[in-house]
């Protein structure tokens, strides 16, 4: 696998972050990040924008990954991510991930346990990539089939 080291020792593993501030600026540039769990054997992504002396968290909730991202709280000027609903659905669940990981970064260090993805586009039709395999290959999961028939 491919590692990009940044001159201030980030590094990029085939699209996996391994740097808290890298991570941060990627989510403050309203990129996606997709966040996996060990524990919960899931993966969620999210993206922020500016709102009020804070930021709006959003989730991605649907098939379009640039139209279906929902609200689930918000990040205030201290860091702090709260929400002002918790049901218990699939929401909950990326909900309590965003927050296991929250707290660390806000202080610098990367949270145990769970990955950190930046997105991508697809090398063939440039869609945007969530998913950790597919952004790691460059390439959508029907990009790919394609790619590979038409290798010589």
């Amino acid at each position: 696998m491919a590692v990009f080291k940044y001159s201030w020792g980030a590094e990029l593993q085939g699209g996996q972050l391994t740097d808290a501030d890298l991570a941060w600026q990627y989510l403050f540039e309203r990129r996606v990040i997709t966040i996996t769990s060990e524990r919960w054997e899931r993966r969620f992504s999210y993206r922020l924008r500016e709102q009020d002396g804070g930021h709006a968290v959003e989730m991605l909730n649907g098939p379009d990954n640039r139209r279906d991202f929902r609200f689930i709280g918000r990040i205030g000027d201290d860091g702090q991510f709260a929400s002002t609903t918790a049901t218990p659905d699939v929401r909950w669940l990326g909900f309590k991930l965003f927050a296991e990981a929250v707290a660390p970064l806000w202080a610098g260090d990367m949270p145990a346990g769970l990955g950190l993805w930046h997105d991508n586009v697809c090398g063939r039709c440039r869609r945007r990539l969530t998913v950790p395999t597919s952004v790691a290959f460059g390439f959508g999961p029907e990009c790919i089939d394609q790619v590979k028939r038409r290798k010589p």
